[in-house]
C-alpha cells in the first residue's frame, strides 16, 4: 500500500519530533481495477484527525506492456517486485532518444 508523499513526509517529521500519532489504513471500495483506500492519522496531543483518501488502478501485465509499446518504449525485462514477489511487477523499459 502506498500513501501520498506529503502524508508520508509529515508522518516522518512528526515521528522525529516525538509526537505520538496513531495511524491506520483501510480499503473502502474495490471496483474492478480501481481500489480506493483511506489513511487516517490521529494526533494524540491535539486530538486532531487527518484523513487522506486515494484511488489506485491495478492494471494487468499485458495492458502495461501494450501501453509501454504504444508510448514508444522497448520492454527489456519484467521482474517480480523485490518486496512482493508474485504479487507485483517491475517493468524495465527504455525509450530511444
Amino acid at each position: 500500500t502506498s500513501m501520498p508523499i506529503a502524508i508520508l513526509m509529515n508522518s516522518l517529521r512528526v515521528g522525529v519530533i516525538g509526537i505520538t500519532v496513531e495511524h491506520w489504513g483501510e480499503v473502502t471500495t474495490v471496483n474492478g481495477q480501481l481500489v480506493t483506500f483511506r489513511w487516517t492519522f490521529h494526533f494524540e496531543r491535539s486530538g486532531e484527525i487527518i484523513t487522506s483518501e486515494s484511488t489506485l488502478r491495478f492494471r494487468e501485465r499485458d495492458e502495461i506492456e501494450l501501453s509501454l509499446r504504444t508510448a514508444g518504449f522497448g520492454l527489456l525485462e519484467v521482474r517480480d517486485a523485490p518486496d512482493r514477489p508474485g504479487l507485483e511487477f517491475v517493468f524495465v523499459a527504455e525509450h530511444p532518444i
